[in-house]
């Protein structure tokens, strides 16, 4: 039977920083995990944020005060970052800078000295537009292209916001980069994208949209040109999901809040349970069944998400966020576990239950239950 998951807290919210987040991390040469998050003055997405980094030695008990490592690049802040371990061994930082409501682009800076320095930073989105893209969401295909989904808009936080989404694209380990066509879904548009390569050599986006569900579109094409995106079928509200494949088995991982409400609120939706499925068929036919991971409502008002980095010795990251709050407010570590298996065993014996996290104490263990978005 695989390991229960073990929880560890990493980023306490305190007055001068009450929301921390977006971050991502990679496995050292020397078996240490770098941590490197978006460290945040208040709780808006445009408040003064600095990306702050972190080692821990012993798989996330433990961990090094926070350094900061990137400030001071933009006019609003710099934010979520995304790490990727090259084939060719260097480690790749990609962050946002954010200037204005109307101007942002992704940036990437590379290491080949595992984390100690870094080099001048390179833009991959140099289009004059607002352009991000949502936390550890890099990747590099089997053939070695570099791809970055990201997202666009002329102007945000207005009533008619018109997102879409794209790739950037490097096919020299990210010294040169280029963009794809761009794709939008009806109403807000296409957010938040992410991609998993697929065994035909497809690329398959998700996106988030504010319609209830994922919107999806393929390229066939590594990345250079995406098809109309279409919805998936796969129901959400309007919120951040992980899209990866599990770096020990090749499954894809999918971990969402599963449950849209049109009526709710301005993300169709709460942010709880969140819930995890496998494919083993490349998204051919919908996983056969679901996990419980860790959507609890706390007894003093916290409510918690995960996300995933794809390290083999860290399979999980996450955030908790206060009911009365918006912002993350603890990021924690998962260590590793058997993703899924364990739990697919259970569901073949017909045994549904959903197992809560060890570490917290039974007043915080209450699963499921509401929490503010």
């Amino acid at each position: 039977m695989a390991a229960e998951p073990e929880f560890f807290d990493l980023v306490p919210v305190t007055e001068q920083h009450p929301r921390s987040g977006e971050g991502d991390m990679v496995v050292l040469r020397d078996g240490r995990l770098f941590f490197a998050y978006t460290s945040f003055e208040q709780e808006r997405d445009d408040a003064p944020a600095r990306i702050v980094s972190r080692y821990s030695s012993d798989a996330g008990r433990t961990w090094t005060a926070p350094e900061t490592l990137i400030a001071d690049e933009a006019a609003q802040n710099v934010m979520s970052v995304s790490l990727l371990r090259l084939q060719s061994g260097g480690i790749l930082l990609f962050y946002m800078r954010k200037d204005s409501p109307t101007r942002g682009a992704m940036w990437v800076r590379r290491s080949d000295d595992e984390a100690q320095t870094w080099s001048e930073a390179i833009c991959c989105t140099p289009a004059p537009l607002y352009q991000g893209a949502v936390n550890n969401c890099a990747m590099q295909l089997s053939e070695g292209r570099i791809v970055l989904p990201y997202e666009a808009c002329g102007e945000v936080w207005l009533a008619d916001e018109h997102i879409v989404a794209g790739t950037a694209y490097s096919d020299d380990d990210g010294q040169t980069w280029q963009q794809s066509n761009t794709v939008y879904s009806p109403k807000r548009g296409a957010m938040e994208a992410r991609v998993v390569e697929l065994s035909d050599g497809r690329l398959w986006m998700l996106m988030r949209t504010d319609r209830g569900v994922l919107d999806e579109s393929y390229s066939e094409d590594h990345g250079t040109t995406w098809g109309n995106p279409v919805s998936s079928g796969i129901e959400a509200p309007q919120s951040p999901f992980v899209f990866t494949r599990i770096p020990s088995t090749g499954d894809i991982l999918l971990i969402r809040n599963p449950v849209a409400n049109l009526e709710q609120g301005t993300h169709q939706g709460y942010r709880t349970p969140l819930t995890s499925a496998l494919s083993k068929d490349d998204g051919r036919t919908p996983p056969s069944w679901t996990i419980w991971l860790c959507s609890a409502t706390m007894s003093d008002g916290w409510s918690g998400r995960l996300s995933v980095c794809g390290s083999p010795a860290c399979r999980s990251r996450g955030s908790m966020s206060k009911s009365n709050r918006s912002s993350a407010a603890v990021a924690g570590v998962m260590r590793p576990c058997d993703w899924g298996h364990d739990n697919a065993d259970r569901s073949a014996r017909g045994d549904t239950r959903q197992r809560a996290p060890r570490g917290l104490d039974a007043g915080r263990r209450a699963a499921a239950c509401r929490g503010r978005t």
